[in-house]
């Protein structure tokens, strides 16, 4: 019997590629007896496979265990002999069958994750503009060309960035209608606003702006994450999202509002900002500070002396993390590459990675230095709603 156990260990090893030279050696010996040459053909038969795969799932291995060992203990030497080369043989198709189908399923994921992988590229610059009349245009379909709007702005697309120009000195008579630039996942771009203001969009988020500011105050909603570069003015330049308000006069900042996050952060270049949350006053970032607001609290947290490259990397084509859960990496990942993620591990979450890479890399070569260094497996593959998905386990 220990002998037969041995042999189904061999052949699984051999199905799924992992034999030793030695194994190998040992396992040939066997092969040269006719009768096991004919067991083998039938064990490595897949028609065989299929069919035995199914009813070794609907059977009571205990009770069948059982009625084994009765079996053998009521027959005679000779009889018991017999049994045991047949039960054996059986045992042998039961353990190459569990190892064969192991190694099936194991190999189809590979196919699974490398067809998938083909579909996923880097993102690239591209962007959705929508006028105030409701006017959607594709960005990156329509390069370096002006755009029609109300007459308050002359809109230009050149270069991968947006930038508007006051067409018209009596526009503070005038209507000024609003304008949205939705950068979707895979996807960055740059506008300068009437101001002069430049804006870098990061992908999955949307500002929404005027055509010209008017008023004491110059205005912006954000969804998502933006780099400003705001320009100096008597006028304070104020980003409103959903979780708090950040107000200047002229710096360079990152805010990052996703609302799939489960926080705010601002985090401050140069210049002076000011951060205010519902009714608990404000709160005055320095150059190479942080505010970070955790949604559900009371109060933001200032975080002082931070690297501001590690937050702001993302706008000059590189990703960058440093003591980060794989749970946020995944986020960042997927917004970029266009996929969800889940996890069969739930602790692999918590999983801290440090790492710098390009933005242009793909996928793959991300996710197999992750899997490295974070000792994670990964499996790539189109889930039920026709989407990709990324599902990560412990190594």
């Amino acid at each position: 019997m220990h002998s037969k156990f041995k042999i189904a260990e061999l052949i699984s090893k051999s199905l799924s590629q992992t034999i030793t030279s030695e194994e190998q050696i040992e396992l040939n010996i066997w092969l040269q007896d006719k009768e096991a040459q004919k067991l083998y053909k039938e064990i490595i038969d897949e028609r065989n496979l299929n069919a035995k795969y199914e009813f070794y799932k609907s059977i009571n291995t205990n009770k069948k265990y059982n009625k084994l060992q009765d079996r053998i203990k009521a027959s005679k030497r000779t009889r018991r002999i017999k049994q045991v080369f047949k039960y054996a043989a059986i045992l042998v198709l039961m353990v190459s069958v569990t190892f064969y189908w192991q190694y099936r399923s194991n190999q189809q994921d590979i196919i699974i994750t490398q067809e998938t992988l083909k579909e996923i590229q880097p993102g690239y610059s591209r962007a959705t503009l929508i006028l105030a009349d409701g006017t959607e245009v594709a960005l990156d379909a329509s390069k370096n060309q002006n755009i029609q709007s109300s007459g308050v702005s002359l809109i230009e697309n050149k270069d991968d960035v947006l930038q508007y120009k006051s067409s018209n000195e009596k526009h503070k008579a005038l209507h000024v209608g609003y304008n949205t630039l939705h950068v979707p996942h895979g996807g960055i771009y740059s506008v300068v606003l009437p101001d002069g203001t430049t804006v870098s969009v990061n992908s999955a988020s949307s500002i929404t702006y005027p055509e010209a500011f008017v008023g004491d105050t110059r205005e912006i909603e954000l969804e998502g994450e933006a780099y400003f570069d705001v320009v100096k003015s008597n006028k304070k330049f104020i980003v409103k999202t959903k979780s708090c308000n950040v107000t200047v006069l002229g710096t360079s900042f990152n805010v990052s509002a996703y609302s799939d996050d489960d926080y705010f952060a601002t985090t401050l270049v140069e210049g002076k900002v000011e951060l205010t949350q519902g009714h608990d006053g404000k709160v005055m970032l320095a150059p190479n500070q942080q505010g970070y607001f955790k949604k559900g609290e009371e109060t933001i947290k200032i975080l002082n002396n931070v690297n501001v490259r590690n937050y702001t990397a993302w706008k000059d084509g590189r990703f960058y993390f440093e003591h980060e859960s794989l749970d946020n990496i995944l986020k960042k990942l997927g917004r970029w590459y266009g996929f969800e993620f889940t996890f069969a591990d739930e602790n692999a979450k918590d999983v801290i990675f440090t790492g710098l890479a390009r933005k242009d890399n793909k996928l793959r070569d991300l996710m197999d230095m992750i899997a490295k260094t974070a000792r994670i497996d990964y499996k790539i593959y189109k889930n039920e709603n026709n989407k990709i998905e990324v599902e990560i386990s412990k190594n």
